[in-house]
C-alpha cells in the first residue's frame, strides 16, 4: 500500500473501512465512493470521491491520481522515505491515542 499511488475503496454501503484507515495513516492518496460513511471518514480534503454508480467518474478520479503523480516529482519518494513517514503517522497516532485514554 505504501508503494500505491492511490487507493480505491469502491463500496455502495460499507460501513467504517479499515482500508481507508490504513490508508490515512501511510498517507496513501484515496480514491473513494461518494457515500456518507467516506466522506465522514475523509473529511478534510483527503480524497477524491466519485459517483458509485458512474464508472467513468471513477475513471476520471484515476486519471487525476495517475496525471498529479506523474507531474510531481515528490511522488516518488524511495521506500525508507515512505516508511519514515509512516513510522513517524504511527507514533502521532499512538500519542493522540494515549492523550484521549489519559482524559478518560
Amino acid at each position: 500500500m505504501i508503494a500505491s499511488l492511490s487507493v480505491i475503496n469502491p463500496s455502495l454501503f460499507e460501513g467504517w473501512s479499515t482500508t481507508v484507515e490504513e490508508a490515512k495513516v501511510l498517507g496513501v492518496p484515496l480514491i473513494l465512493s461518494d457515500i456518507n460513511v467516506h466522506r465522514e471518514q475523509c473529511q478534510f480534503g483527503e480524497a477524491l470521491f466519485f459517483d458509485p454508480h458512474n464508472p467513468g467518474h471513477l475513471a476520471a478520479c484515476m486519471e487525476r491520481r495517475m496525471m498529479s503523480a506523474a507531474n510531481n516529482c515528490l511522488s516518488t519518494e524511495s521506500l525508507s522515505e515512505a516508511v519514515s513517514r509512516h513510522d513517524a503517522r504511527s507514533a502521532k497516532f499512538a500519542d493522540d491515542f494515549y492523550s484521549i485514554l489519559s482524559e478518560l
